[in-house]
Parts: C-alpha cells; structure tokens; sequence
C-alpha cells in the first residue's frame, strides 16, 4: 500500500458515540461524622472499587454542613458529568438501629448535591444488601460484603462506612431493585434547606394540604349533609 501524496491524507475520525465510556457508580453511605464515597464501574464479575474516600464534616454547624456540600459538588461534577453516572446513596436506617441524626443529615447533603450535579439518587435500603451480595444463610451482609471488596484486608482506606458504600454501588450496578431514580430533592433535604443546622427542624410545622386537596374534601363534606 503506497503512501497517500502531498495533500491527500486521509484522516479517520471516531466519533463519541463509538467509545464505550464505563458508567460510574457513586456508593454513598452517610455515616454519624463522614459521608463515605466509594466510586465503582463494572458489573458482576467486572465490577471494581477504583477508590474510597471519607469526607469528614460538622453535623451542627451551618457552614461545616455546607462544606460538605461544596466539597460533595466538586467530587460529582469531577468525576460524574463526563461519563453516565449514578449516585447510590444507602439510606438511613429506622428502629432498633436507626441512623444517627448526623448521618440523616449528611444524607440530605447528598441529595442536595446530587441535585446541583444533576445526577441521578437511587436510594440502597440496609435490608436489601443481603440478597443482593448472595449472603451465606444467617450472614450479616457486612461481612459478605468485607470479602467480596477487601479480600485480605488489602485496602488501606477501608472502614464500615465503605462497607456500605461499595455494597450500595455494587446492589445498583448488578440491575437490582432499583426504585426511584430521581434528582429530586427529598422533603428531608428540603428541611435542611430552611434550616441547615438542623437545630429546629423538629419544630418546623408539618406541610399543609394543597388548596385543591382541601377544596375537594370540603366540597364532599357538604355534598354528604
């Protein structure tokens, strides 16, 4: 094959639609003082942990807790606008272990800044992670999921909140129950909007009907005498 002459290169484009950019996967887990990030791609037996990182903040300071938003921005915007990106956010637990009031709002921080990313929430409940890791029968979900993404002990930056944040990433990356996918912000974040200490927010009145809804009831009321 001769050699193309002067002026007559040929020139071979690849177009953005003919490269497979890998999809990452924020695993979130707000905990009671860091929220923890651990960014996944793959699925299945390709599924991979690229890194772990714990962002420490103060849960009772106005601007401790918009530090963590700044900083949860930057983090998104870096890392999850130039590729498809998700954000799988382990949500706080009730009852008998409930989660602490600091990591519900480290939670709400999240969202917050998942929604100026715009990216993506689907939220990981706790209960869901032992079918979806292939826990052993009368496994706890975390120890499932110590071997499966620290085999060895090997990372240096593991801890239990990464615990739960490579094991949310990894329930949404293998199609599992997903819920809703969504940016909205949630009426929890929406309360540490008016109130970002969270210091009051148990005294913020709970949301009024619409006037529709109300006019509705009201006119069944009068329609039943």
């Amino acid at each position: 094959m001769t050699p193309p002459k002067f002026g007559e290169a040929k020139w071979k484009f690849i177009t953005c639609s003919s490269v497979k950019v890998p999809v990452m996967i924020f695993g979130v887990n707000p905990i009671k003082d860091a929220v923890v990030i651990a960014q996944a791609t793959g699925s299945g037996g390709t599924f991979v942990v690229k890194s772990i990182r714990s962002i420490q903040f103060e849960a009772r300071s106005g601007d401790g807790l918009n530090e963590l938003l700044q900083r949860l921005v930057v983090i998104f915007d870096l890392s999850g606008t130039s590729r498809r990106s998700t954000i799988a956010l382990l949500g706080s637990s009730s009852g008998r272990f409930k989660s602490s009031v600091e990591a519900i709002k480290g939670e709400a921080i999240t969202e917050l800044a998942a929604a100026k990313s715009g990216l993506p929430v689907v939220r990981v409940t706790a209960a869901s992670l032992k079918e979806a890791l292939g826990c052993a029968p009368g496994q706890k979900w975390q120890v499932r999921a110590e071997e499966r993404f620290n085999p060895g002990s090997t990372r240096k930056s593991w801890s239990q909140g990464a615990v739960g944040a490579a094991a949310a990433a990894f329930k949404v990356a293998e199609g599992q129950p997903r819920g809703i996918r969504s940016a909205i912000i949630s009426p929890c974040a929406v309360r540490f909007l008016i109130d970002p200490t969270g210091l009051h927010a148990s005294t913020l009145p709970p949301p009024s009907p619409s006037p529709s809804f109300a006019s509705i009831r009201r006119n069944r009321s009068v329609k039943s005498h």
